[in-house]
């Protein structure tokens, strides 16, 4: 006996966002920008806008995964930002894949959207 592939709906526009996250649990804060695009320069905005809210006198780790934006000598050094970086293909130990994975199957998986607002609008909701 065959299975049936269910219906999913898809969209055929080519206009995407990003969705740039980072979270604090201990103290339940997070700093999240939602770009056009993925890149060095996006991540460089990305790490002023978490520049800008680590509190005075602190210091931030990020942890972050391999991909190309990350690893790129072209980033912004900022005194209150250090990185450990994971090892590649290593998704189980990030964090932050939890939260990517209940984001997409609660939000953003087998969805149409009407524009590209509409898009950032259910990435703030996210």
């Amino acid at each position: 006996m065959h299975g049936t592939r269910l219906f999913e709906p898809q969209d055929q526009r080519t206009r995407l966002a990003y969705i740039f996250g980072a979270v604090y649990p201990k103290h339940s804060k997070g700093a999240v920008l939602i770009m056009p695009f993925y890149n060095m320069h996006a991540m460089n905005e990305y790490l002023a806008e978490i520049s800008h809210y680590v509190a005075c006198n602190t210091h931030t780790v990020l942890i972050l995964n391999q991909a190309g934006w990350h690893m790129t000598n072209n980033l912004s050094v900022l005194d209150n930002i250090s990185f450990v970086t994971l090892p590649l293909k290593s998704p189980e130990i990030n964090p932050m894949e939890n939260i990517r994975q209940f984001m997409c199957k609660n939000c953003l998986s087998n969805c149409t959207f009407k524009t590209y607002d509409n898009i950032v609008e259910i990435c703030h909701y996210a």
